[in-house]
C-alpha cells in the first residue's frame, strides 16, 4: 500500500484531532477537579471554623453552668456561701464571653443555619447583656432562687440549640457525632 501526500495529510488531521480531544477532555477533567478540591476546601474551612465556633461557645456553657450552681448555692444559704468563689467564676464567666464576642465579630456567620443565629444572637443579644443586672440581684439576694436558676438555664439552652445546629454542618454523621459529643 502507498502512502499519498493526500493520505498522510488524513492521518496527520485524524491524530491532531485525537490530540486536541484528549486535551480538551483533559482540561475538562482538571476543571472539574479543581471546583471539587475547591469546594472541599471551602467546606473544611468553614467545618474548620464551625468546630472551633463550637468549642468557643462550649466553653461560655461551661462557665455559665458553674455560675448558675455558685449562685444558687449563695442564694440557697443566705450569702453565706460561695462568697468568695463566685467573684473569680464570673470572671472565668466573662473572660469566655468575651473570647466568644471577639471570634463571632470575626466569623462569617451568613454561613451558619438560621436557627444557630437566632440562639447566639438570642444568648448574647438578650441574656448576656443583662448578666451584670443578674449578678447585682444574686449579690444583694433580690432575686429569687427560681428566676435565678431559669436565667442561666435559658441562656445556656439557647448556646446548646445552637452548639446542636452547627453540628449539623458537619460533612457526615460521624464528625457530627464527634461534634456534638465534644460540645
Amino acid at each position: 500500500m502507498e502512502l499519498t501526500r493526500e493520505s498522510l495529510y488524513r492521518v496527520r488531521n485524524i491524530f491532531l484531532l485525537m490530540v486536541m480531544a484528549i486535551f480538551a477532555i483533559s482540561i475538562t477533567y482538571s476543571f472539574m477537579g479543581y471546583k471539587k478540591l475547591k469546594a472541599d476546601l471551602d467546606s473544611a474551612k468553614t467545618l474548620k471554623s464551625t468546630t472551633k465556633l463550637i468549642d468557643i461557645l462550649s466553653d461560655v456553657v461551661q462557665e455559665l453552668q458553674k455560675e448558675r450552681g455558685m449562685s444558687a448555692g449563695y442564694i440557697g444559704s443566705g450569702g453565706m456561701k460561695f462568697k468568695d468563689l463566685l467573684p473569680k467564676q464570673r470572671k472565668k464567666t466573662d473572660e469566655a464571653i468575651q473570647r466568644a464576642s471577639k471570634f463571632l465579630q470575626e466569623f462569617d456567620t451568613d454561613k451558619l443555619p438560621y436557627l444557630s443565629n437566632e440562639k447566639i444572637n438570642e444568648a448574647f443579644g438578650v441574656y448576656l447583656t443583662q448578666l451584670n443586672v443578674i449578678r447585682k440581684k444574686v449579690d444583694n439576694l433580690q432575686i429569687p432562687l427560681k428566676e435565678e436558676l431559669a436565667f442561666y438555664t435559658n441562656a445556656i439552652n439557647d448556646l446548646l440549640d445552637a452548639i446542636f445546629t452547627l453540628s449539623k454542618i458537619a460533612p457526615s454523621p460521624e464528625t457530627e457525632r464527634d461534634i456534638v459529643a465534644y460540645g
